[in-house]
């Protein structure tokens, strides 16, 4: 089983073993069916503005239904599990993990009026970093991916650079978030230990990365 919580619409998405999409709603707990998938979600992610619902599954599939029509679209296949979804604070990009140890990164190109996530207008990038977890700073300006070996990679959206960071830890660092105010972020590794950075130094040395 795999859930999402939207805050726009007060609601758990939950994808069931038999591949079925029910929404229930925390208010009441009133539950309906949203879709039947073809390929069994393992992980979801909703974007910020409830729109967009990511699934991943075990064979390397992403897709990503439009939750206004709750119709899916297949916007990658790749090698491994998926291991972690996240969108951008704005929705128009998406970072993926695997077991394989590949990170994607998926950037839309935008309609006329606001996102729209087709297929075809979608621009990957891919590398290895056997990561573990992955996020966003709060306004989008920076990506975030902790991994084995007690590695975290930055990246600058708007630069289009990252920055390899080893902690001198040896543990897997296994999750990683961004303070709500965008100016620190936190992780913790398999051992317990959690670390903390300062994103503005981040951001500084990504700006003066040759």
């Amino acid at each position: 089983i795999a859930f999402a919580v939207s805050s726009r619409d007060h609601a758990l998405t939950v994808a069931l073993a038999d591949g079925a999409l029910w929404s229930v709603a925390l208010d009441d707990g009133k539950a309906s069916h949203l879709a039947s998938q073809t390929e069994k979600a393992s992980v979801m992610q909703l974007s910020n503005d409830g729109r967009w619902l990511a699934t991943g599954n075990a064979d390397g599939i992403v897709a990503i239904y439009d939750t206004s029509s709750w119709r899916p679209a297949t916007v990658l296949r790749t090698t491994g599990q998926i291991r972690n979804l996240a969108f951008s604070p704005r929705g128009d990009l998406l970072a993926v993990a695997t077991t394989s140890g590949l990170v994607h990164l998926g950037t839309v190109a935008k309609g006329p009026s606001r996102v729209e996530w087709d297929p075809g207008r979608i621009a990957w990038t891919s590398f290895t970093a056997y990561p573990r977890d992955l996020a966003f700073s709060p306004d989008g300006d920076l990506a975030m991916i902790s991994c084995a070996g007690g590695v975290v990679w930055f990246y600058s959206i708007a630069k289009d650079r990252w920055l390899f960071y080893p902690t001198g830890i040896t543990s897997s660092i296994t999750s990683i978030r961004a303070g709500t105010d965008g100016h620190t972020a936190a992780t913790a590794d398999s051992d317990g230990r959690v670390l903390m950075f300062d994103l503005d130094a981040v951001r500084a040395a990504l700006a003066s990365a040759l």
